[in-house]
Formats: structure tokens, sequence, C-alpha cells
């Protein structure tokens, strides 16, 4: 019994590893992207979005001005690495 819990658990961090890679040519994602990060896709911000702002930046997504700070607006901007548009916050 005790060798095949080792097996499973190698099998396991084997199976892992190899999930890591699939489809993912830009490297590991960065832990905790903040607003403003450089990116190439929404891969690389970490649950933001990636927007053609200054090259590509991690913003986060609006539905509106209210969810904006003072001096930012909510506004529809072209994604990098993939389609469409998402609204962000960007200042007025």
């Amino acid at each position: 019994m005790y060798w095949f819990h080792r097996v499973t658990v190698a099998l396991v961090g084997i199976g892992a590893c190899g999930l890591g890679a699939c489809g993912n040519d830009h490297g590991p994602v960065p832990y905790g992207a903040a607003i403003g990060a450089p990116c190439r896709s929404d891969y690389d911000c970490a649950g933001l979005y990636c927007v053609d702002m200054s090259g590509g930046t991690c913003q986060f997504a609006c539905r509106g001005d209210v969810d904006c700070g003072p001096g930012y607006a909510c506004h529809s901007k072209n994604r990098r690495g993939t389609g469409g548009k998402v609204d962000v916050c960007e200042p007025n």
C-alpha cells in the first residue's frame, strides 16, 4: 500500500507540472500583478485584463464611472493578446 501512495503522489506531481505549460509561451504568471503592470495578454495579469494602453498594461474592468476613482473614467479599450474590448478605468 505504501508504494501505491508514493506512485500516486509522483503521478499527480508530474501531471501538475505538465498542465502548467499547456498553451503558455509567456512564462510564469506574475503573482499578484498590479494595475499598470506591463503585459502581452490577460494571462500576464493574474485576474485583471491586458489592454492596449501604453503598449499593454494590466487594468481592472469597470461597469461605469462610479467604479473608477477621482480623476478617472470608464472607457472601452482593445484587449491585447486576444480579440474584443473591455471597459477599464483610465485618467480623464
